[in-house]
Parts: structure tokens; C-alpha cells; sequence
């Protein structure tokens, strides 16, 4: 039944239409004729007296279709159609003239294929098959006359009956199929053709709104072909200032090009795709040449559109020179703050060792002057110097700390250090002063292990914890430290039960200057930024840093440092106790220092605490009295020396003349990031100026005490 139902039905031909009708009208009025031709035959077999040659030209004639049949579906569509009008004419002709007459009902047989040719091939059909038509019915007309064809056989008989009603009935099925498709087709074509209309009315509304968009859009727009201009909305006239479009139409877009960017211009069209191509180009930039002859930078856009029913480009422009204006005068203000900073920077480094000269030196002779006899109240009077003299250096190294990460010039090293080598100096640097205010000072001792900067991170706590007790009138200052739950950080914490900070407070004492307590501005407490160095070095180092403080409650800050795994084992406390046991009695020590103060002071520190001392201005003078002397235990010399000559290269002089390694160190007013890097690679300690008493004292013994244990 599938089978029977897939050959009835007709072929369809994706993509052609044509194709597809003539195959369908082929399909039905084939088989509209096999059952036509079979209806005969059943009407020969039952009724009497038909020739027996019309039944043979039946029988040929259904084999014939089916032939047809075969053609159309294996898509042989034309060649089947050529088929049935041909063999239909010849065979319609051929009964007729076997009939002996042209009459009914051979005439609805010459009707039924004048339809079909009308029906397959359309107006070309129906002249074709007319004339075809006419001329075998005058052949067949003349032949009659003339009694060239036999008898008429006109009986009406059962199986002329049947004949004559098939044809007749399948004459008017067919005839009506034809009339009914040919309805429809005339209502798509008026639907088609309405629907044209409508989509030509809202076609040409959208153009003529685009039009009129285009015309009072702000922005300017161009569109050309083929390097000719070709429309200018009013405000492309307004950017380029033309008078109106005929000053600009069919001009080529190089002639408003300025002539820097013509190159630029036609490399990028040569590389473009063709004018049939979609493009639409990132927003670039170049210069115009307006009428006038004033130079415009512009930023534009180019894409392509249809423009009179071909390809076009289209340039939307925009006017940007006063941002161009103002972006130059900012990249030389940019340039100008630069340089700025870069003299800043070198007029602060200038200063840094300028002043940090005198100071140094005050600080040496006010340190020789506190370990001579004196009475009380020459002892309070030098107090007051000493305490002068710290707050100076304090605020001294806060100005330049501050100047540093300002300038970006402060590089971090992160080493595995015990946390209890920044707990014990600022014990020893803080207890007195604690004491003189009443407080307790408590270090909670701790075996952990950091990773950090050394500088920065003894910086950021010694901040915190001046802060602590300049501002607890009484009470504790802790200092205490645990590890975090993970055991991977530790949480430093600075605890006093000061004064504390308000809430509205919190994020304020981190800026440059400001001081809760301070609005008189008393240089007693400081220039206010030691909490912003410690919110800078916090961020440079990445250690969180948090506040929690009410007033009359006291403050925290904790500190949060990564831990590190311990490099050394061992007895540090006694390692430490062996250090503080060290004296200097008869430690021959050479000291090299440009600046007379400077080196006045240092040797009359250093002689003291039992040092002998040999003082020199410059390397050259050093070298020559050791070249007849004996080499000395210590060289203390300044990194920045005259004569050509700087500290690490005078120690490797003297060091070549001995014979031997010297132990030696740097001092320097300096504070560059490369003169630390010069002395590290020279395996040199630098001590910055101005130099703690303390400091350098610690120094010392950690190298007397190197140099015994190699």
C-alpha cells in the first residue's frame, strides 16, 4: 500500500517551483489518463461491434502514460511533458481517423488536450496546442471529405456510452481543477503584489525617516563611493564648514584630509575589504582641513550601507579638539608633575643628607656629653638636649620615610627573621621612656619566625608602639603576639589603655598631619605621620593591619604577618648575652668621614667606650698613613667621600693593603635604594644617619664578635 501510495503521489523538487506544478498537473493527468484508457477497455471487453484496433491503441497507449509516469519520477520532468503532448496529440488524431469521424465524442478528446497543454506549458500551451489542434482537426476534416478515411462507425453503443461520459466528466474535472488553481494563483499574485505595495510604502517610510534622522542627527555623517562624496548630512557641513552640499558633493575625501594622514588614509583602504563587504571599523582618529583652512581633529566611525540601491560607505565624524586639546595638556602637566617630582626627589635626597649631617653630629656630641660628669642640673639641662635631639631624629626620619614611598624609591626585602629581634630593640629604645611616664612596658616573648623587611616591619611597630605611649597617660602598653587558627600567620597586637580614638576618627589618623590630640600643633608630639608611614608600609608589604578603639577604652592595632620556618637553631639568649658582654678597650678603629662634625663627634663617641681611634678626611690619607702602619681591628667609614674615592672602595683598599679581611661598616646621610644594594653586595652593614648611640654600639659588638668566633 506504501508503495502504491508513494508512486500516486507526485514528485517535489526543493528550489523549483515550475518544476514542481508541471510535475504535479503531469502526475494527475497521467493517471487521470490510465484510467481513462483502462474505463475504454473495460467498455470494448463488455460491450460489441468496437474495432479491434482501437482496443490495440488503447493498450499501446496505456503502456505509453506509464513510460511517462517513469520519467517523472526519476525527475525527467520537461522530457515527460514533451511526451504527453506529442504522443497525446498523435494518438488523439490517430482514433479519430480509425473512427472515421471527428465528432462527438472525439471532439471533447481534442478539447481535453488542448487543457492539458494550456494546463502544463500555460498562455505558450494553449497557442500551441491550438493551432496544433486546429490543424489535425483540418487534416482530419479534409480526409473525411475526400473518403480517405473508412466507414464512420457510429453506433451508440454501451462501451461509446461509457466512453463519452468518462471523457466528459474527466474533461470537466479537469477543466474546473484548472479554473480553481488558476483562481488561486491570481490571489497569490494579488496578495503578492499587495503585500509588495505595503512593504515598498513602509520601505520608502523608513528611508524617508531615515533620511530625515540622518539630516538633524548631531553627529556628522558622509557617505561615498568610490572615493567621491556622496551625501553630507547638515551637520558634516557644520564640522567642515561648507556652505552647503554642492561645495562638497562629488569631491573626493582626500581633499579634506589633512595631508600628515593621506598615507595613513589610503593604506587602510587598500587593506580593506571591497565595497560590496560589510565592515564596520573600531573608532580611529586623524586631522581635517576645514574651508577655512583650520586644522579640526576628528574621531570617526566607517561602515557599509546601501545607498541608492548599491554599496556605499558611510563615515560618522565627531569633533574632538578641545579633547585632543585638553589631553595634550594634561600628558605636559603629566610631564611637568613628573619632572617635579623627579627634582623633589633629588632636591629631598640632597636634603635628606644635608641635614641628616649636623644632626648625626649633634647627636654623637650630646651622647659623649651625657656619659661625662655633671652635676643635677647640668643633668637636667642635657636631658632636655637629648630629648630635643631625639625628637628632632624622629622627626627627621619620618619626613624622608615618608618622602620614600611617596617617590616609590623604597625596595622591599623579605627575609626569615625571629620576631624577637624586633621586640628586644624596641624594649631597650622605650623602656625609659615608659618608665619616665609611669607605664608599664610588656613584651610577651615569642620563638616565632616572620617573613618580612627587617627596616619596614622594626618601623611599622616602633610607630606603634611610640604612639602607644605618647598618648596612655597611664596604665600598660602590651605588646604580644599568637598565631592564627590556619598556622600560617601571626597576629602582632599593640595594646594600650590610653586615651583612645572615635569612631569618625578611625580612617583620619591615617592621613599625612593629623593628630586627635594635637590641634595646637605641638611639635613635642610629632608631625603626625607615623601612622600614615605605617599604612603605607602595611600596604607595601601586605600585612593587614586593623584598629579597634573607643574613647576613654584604649586601642588596638594588630599587625598580620606571614610566619616562616626558623634557619637557625641553637641558644640565641646566649648568643645574645656573649654579644652584650663584649668591651672595646684598645679596639683600634679607623675612621674615614668628610664632614669635620660629623667626624669630631663620632671619634669622641667611639674614644669613650675605649676605642682608639685614627681620624681621616679622605680614603687617599688613610691609605698612605696604613701603608706604614699597622692595619687597624675596625673601619667605620662614611659611604659618600671626596676625591673620587666612596666607603666601599676605601675599605677594599684598606682591606688590600692588611692583607686580610677587615672587619668595617658604612654610615651614610644617603638614603637611595641603591647605596643599600652597593653595601649588601659589598657584604657591608649601613647604619643611616642619624645614628643611634645604641645602635651603633649593637652593631659594633656584632662584629667584634663575628670576627673572635672566625
Amino acid at each position: 500500500m506504501q508503495r502504491i501510495k508513494r508512486w500516486l503521489a507526485p514528485p517535489v523538487f526543493e528550489g523549483d517551483e515550475e518544476k514542481t506544478r508541471q510535475a504535479a498537473l503531469l502526475n494527475l493527468i497521467g493517471l487521470g489518463s490510465i484510467a481513462l484508457i483502462l474505463t475504454i477497455t473495460v467498455g470494448t471487453v463488455l460491450g460489441t461491434g468496437t474495432p479491434g484496433r482501437v482496443l490495440m491503441l488503447d493498450l499501446f497507449a496505456a503502456v505509453v502514460l506509464a513510460q511517462f509516469l517513469r520519467w517523472l519520477r526519476i525527475g525527467r520532468v520537461q522530457l515527460a511533458c514533451a511526451g504527453f503532448v506529442v504522443f497525446g496529440l498523435v494518438f488523439i488524431t490517430g482514433v479519430t481517423a480509425s473512427l472515421g469521424t471527428i465528432r462527438t465524442p472525439t471532439t471533447s478528446i481534442f478539447v481535453f488536450w488542448l487543457l492539458m497543454t494550456g494546463a502544463l506549458y500555460e498562455l505558450r500551451g494553449v497557442v500551441f496546442g491550438s493551432v496544433a489542434a486546429s490543424l489535425a482537426v483540418l487534416g482530419l476534416i479534409v480526409a473525411e471529405n475526400a473518403g480517405w478515411l473508412p466507414a464512420p462507425y457510429l453506433g451508440a453503443g454501451f462501451t461509446q456510452l461509457v466512453t463519452f461520459i468518462a471523457v466528459f466528466g474527466f474533461t470537466s474535472g479537469l477543466t474546473y481543477y484548472i479554473v480553481l488553481r488558476t483562481r488561486r494563483a491570481l490571489a497569490l499574485a494579488e496578495n503578492e503584489i499587495e503585500q509588495r505595495t505595503r512593504l515598498e510604502a513602509v520601505l520608502k517610510d523608513s528611508e524617508q525617516r531615515y533620511r530625515t534622522l540622518v539630516e538633524w542627527t548631531p553627529e556628522a555623517l558622509v557617505v561615498y563611493r568610490d572615493d567621491r562624496i556622496l551625501f553630507v548630512n547638515p551637520a558634516a557641513l557644520e564640522l567642515i564648514g561648507a556652505a552647503s552640499a554642492r561645495d562638497v558633493l562629488g569631491t573626493s575625501t582626500l581633499d579634506w584630509v589633512h595631508p600628515e594622514y593621506r598615507g595613513a588614509v589610503l593604506a587602510r583602504r587598500a587593506n580593506s575589504p571591497k565595497m560590496e563587504h560589510d565592515i564596520h571599523s573600531p573608532r580611529l582618529e586623524e586631522k581635517l582641513i576645514r574651508v577655512d583652512g583650520r586644522v579640526i581633529d576628528v574621531e570617526f566611525m566607517i561602515r557599509t550601507i546601501d545607498y541608492d540601491g548599491a554599496p556605499a560607505r558611510q563615515v560618522s565624524l565627531r569633533d574632538i579638539t578641545e579633547r585632543t586639546a585638553s589631553v595634550a595638556a594634561l600628558e605636559a602637566a603629566r610631564f611637568k608633575a613628573e619632572k617635579a617630582s623627579r627634582l623633589k626627589s633629588r632636591f629631598l635626597a640632597s636634603a635628606s643628607h644635608d641635614l641628616r649631617q649636623p644632626a648625626h653630629a649633634l647627636g654623637m656630641f650630646v651622647a659623649r656629653l651625657m656619659e661625662l660628669p655633671h652635676d643635677a642640673q647640668t643633668g637636667q639641662l642635657l636631658a632636655g638636649v637629648e630629648a630635643s635631639v631625639r625628637a628632632m631624629q624622629d622627626m627627621l626620619d619620618d619626613f624622608f620615610d615618608v618622602a620614600r614611598l611617596e617617590s616609590g624609591q623604597l625596595e622591599i626585602s623579605r627575609v626569615a627573621l625571629p620576631i624577637h629581634s624586633i621586640f628586644d630593640p624596641l624594649r631597650e629604645n622605650f623602656s625609659a621612656a615608659a618608665s619616665a611616664k609611669g607605664l608599664r612596658l610588656r613584651f610577651r616573648p615569642s620563638n616565632a619566625w616572620v617573613e618580612s623587611d627587617p627596616g619596614l616591619l622594626h618601623r611599622i611597630l616602633l610607630n606603634l608602639v611610640s604612639n602607644a605611649i605618647k598618648y596612655t597617660p597611664h596604665g600598660t602598653v602590651l605588646v604580644a603576639c599568637r598565631v592564627t587558627r590556619d598556622g600560617k600567620r601571626l597576629r602582632i597586637e599593640v595594646r594600650d589603655n590610653g586615651i583612645g580614638i572615635a569612631a569618625e576618627h578611625h580612617e583620619d589618623i591615617f592621613q599625612e598631619f593629623f593628630q586627635v590630640e594635637n590641634p595646637q600643633r605641638d611639635r613635642a608630639q610629632g608631625l603626625g605621620v607615623g601612622l600614615n608611614i605605617v599604612q603605607r608600609a602595611c600596604s607595601l608589604l601586605k600585612h593587614p593591619l586593623a584598629l579597634r578603639s573607643e574613647p576613654g577604652c584604649g586601642t588596638r592595632l594588630t599587625l598580620t604577618v606571614p610566619l616562616a620556618v626558623p634557619r637557625e637553631s641553637g641558644s640565641n639568649e646566649e648568643a645574645r648575652d656573649l654579644v652584650s658582654k663584649i668591651q672595646f678597650k684598645g679596639l683600634r678603629v679607623v675612621l674615614i668621614e668628610d664632614d669635620a662634625l660629623g667626624r669630631v663627634s663620632l671619634a669622641s663617641l667611639l674614644q669613650s667606650w675605649g676605642c682608639s681611634v685614627t681620624e681621616f678626611e679622605g680614603a687617599q690619607a688613610a691609605c698612605d698613613w696604613y701603608r706604614l702602619n699597622p692595619a687597624p681591628d675596625l673601619i667605620i667609614s662614611d659611604f659618600r667621600l671626596g676625591g673620587g674615592i666612596d666607603g666601599i672602595e676605601a675599605v677594599d683598599l684598606l682591606r688590600a693593603i692588611a692583607g686580610r679581611r677587615i672587619m668595617a661598616c658604612l654610615v651614610s646621610g644617603d638614603t637611595e635604594a641603591d647605596v643599600r644594594q652597593q653595601a649588601q653586595a659589598a657584604g657591608l652593614s649601613l647604619l643611616q644617619k642619624p645614628v643611634r648611640p645604641a645602635k651603633l654600639r649593637s652593631l659594633l659588638r656584632h662584629l667584634v664578635h663575628a670576627a673572635d668566633v672566625h
